[in-house]
């Protein structure tokens, strides 16, 4: 073959109409085993925690809103696993959004992440699965999103 005939071959390869099956779906979620939403009304914050979840294979953040309220219209379309809320956020805060979420959608996991610490009874009364401060440990944000299994009792 010539460097044309092969050119030509690699084109149509790549230019075959693609049908979507039902495995597609399959495909792409084989490796990801946890969608998660992150809730912060700082994009400094947003962008560190979606550079932390890039670094795992099996987490996977479907959306970035910044206060509860769009928290809770995301997740009424997208039915993440886990969210990650901020406690103090513009419109609605992230307490508020959490006893919405828990009240509506109890299986998906409510992680508070702040820079309050005084907060920690005030979250987990509010229904939050977790409560971490902001500036731990990446390893406990990790931890904390694949530990489905945890009470709030665990504590």
């Amino acid at each position: 073959m010539t460097a044309l005939n092969n050119m030509m071959v690699q084109a149509a390869v790549l230019s075959y109409p693609h049908r979507p099956t039902i495995f597609n779906g399959f495909l792409e979620r084989s490796a990801v085993l946890f969608e998660v939403l992150i809730t912060d009304d700082r994009i400094p914050t947003r962008k560190g925690l979606r550079a932390l979840m890039l670094t795992q294979p099996d987490i996977k953040v479907i959306g970035e809103v910044t206060s509860g309220e769009k928290a809770i219209e995301f997740i009424e379309k997208n039915k993440p696993d886990v969210v990650i809320m901020d406690a103090f956020m513009p419109r609605m805060n992230g307490l508020e959004a959490t006893r919405i979420i828990k009240k509506k959608w109890n299986r998906i996991r409510v992680i508070i992440l702040t820079m309050h610490d005084d907060l920690r009874e005030e979250a987990l009364a509010a229904g939050a699965d977790a409560f971490l401060v902001k500036g731990c440990s990446p390893d406990y944000i990790i931890q904390e999103i694949k530990n489905e299994r945890r009470r709030k009792n665990d504590f």
